[in-house]
């Protein structure tokens, strides 16, 4: 297992060259101003509050902006909102978004929606985290109520234990489903009320912030009513993102629990990667015939174990040596066609 550095910033401006990064996970890092050059990225994932971002040359931020902006059309929405109308038909927006949202997750069993995907938050956590999020913006900045945090509330990640037990928050709490949707109900019906009683004067209506406990060393500021609301409906556009995100992962793994629902899914996903071999012919040859072997195996007599384990173990020498599977791509002349071919791939 590799070192773990926390809240370090021994890295700061530091040269890498020729290191080994392999599987390493940046969480909650400031990663501004990186560059990265001459380097092998394969099976990267990169996800957060993104600003400029240029990989081989070409500036793709308007891209990934406009692809997300295709996928969940209320981030425009969000960011258009000038109006009290428009804060209303925001709220309109996201209020059925996360009725549907919720109900897809009721149709799985208690103990998935505890489950965590890739070490992100679970569906559980992310509804006590807009709880929080509410509390703060919403109950605190904009209502100034002297103690509007529920013991069920989740803050970020960093946010020390001690701290949050000062503000009545319990961060070891293990609610039910039911038992957050409660408490969900409450904090949407107050940003339902705050949203129907506004003005456009009284958006601009600034509201004292006061840090709370485990961050006395920033200033107080005010912000607009318009602002702290701003806060609250862009938590809930992107957590609602996460959570659909980490559903589609539940749900196809529950599909496919257990070792003979995990040799069919295997079985797929080879077929399906003959086929593409197939139809891009040229330098795939050696890629289709181990292809043909792993479906051999998966399809004879052993057991569902064996089978996947040798299975997996042919899989991955498609990773050793000089050219491997990660150098091949689908081709195509179209660019938004050939990334979407490979982001299935």
């Amino acid at each position: 297992m590799g070192a773990d550095y926390d809240r370090s910033d021994a890295f700061r401006g530091a040269r890498f060259t020729g290191a080994d990064f392999t599987g390493a996970d940046f969480r909650d890092c400031d990663l501004r101003q990186v560059k990265i050059t001459d380097s092998w990225l394969s099976d990267v994932r990169v996800s957060g509050l993104v600003g400029t971002f240029v990989v081989n040359d070409v500036d793709v931020t308007a891209y990934v902006e406009g692809e997300l902006d295709r996928r969940h059309p209320e981030r425009v929405r969000l960011r258009q909102m000038r109006t009290a109308d428009d804060y209303r038909a925001m709220w309109d927006t996201l209020e059925p978004l996360w009725a549907e949202t919720v109900d897809r997750a009721g149709r799985l069993p208690g103990p998935v929606l505890r489950q965590r995907v890739d070490e992100e938050w679970s569906f559980i956590e992310t509804l006590r985290h807009l709880v929080y999020a509410t509390d703060k913006w919403a109950g605190h900045a904009v209502l100034d109520k002297p103690a509007p945090y529920h013991p069920l509330g989740l803050p970020q990640p960093d946010y020390p234990p001690a701290d949050a037990t000062a503000l009545g928050i319990n961060i070891d709490a293990d609610p039910s489903l039911t038992e957050m949707l409660e408490v969900r109900r409450d904090r949407l019906a107050l940003v339902r009320g705050l949203v129907e009683g506004l003005t456009d004067t009284s958006l601009e209506r600034e509201c004292l912030r006061v840090p709370g406990p485990g961050f006395e060393e920033y200033p107080e500021e005010t912000l607009s009513v318009g602002r702290c609301l701003r806060v609250v409906m862009k938590e809930e556009c992107e957590h609602r993102r996460y959570a659909v995100r980490d559903l589609t992962a539940l749900e196809a793994e529950l599909a496919y629990a257990g070792a003979p629902g995990r040799r069919a899914a295997a079985t797929d996903a080879v077929g399906k990667l003959i086929q593409i071999m197939l139809d891009y012919g040229p330098g795939t040859q050696t890629w289709y015939r181990k292809l043909l072997d792993i479906r051999d195996v998966l399809a004879s007599d052993a057991s569902d174990e064996a089978a996947l384990r040798d299975a997996g173990e042919m899989f991955a020498t498609f990773y050793h040596g000089g050219r491997n599977f990660s150098d091949f791509y689908i081709p195509d002349e179209d660019y938004e066609a050939q990334a979407m071919k490979n982001r299935e791939l």
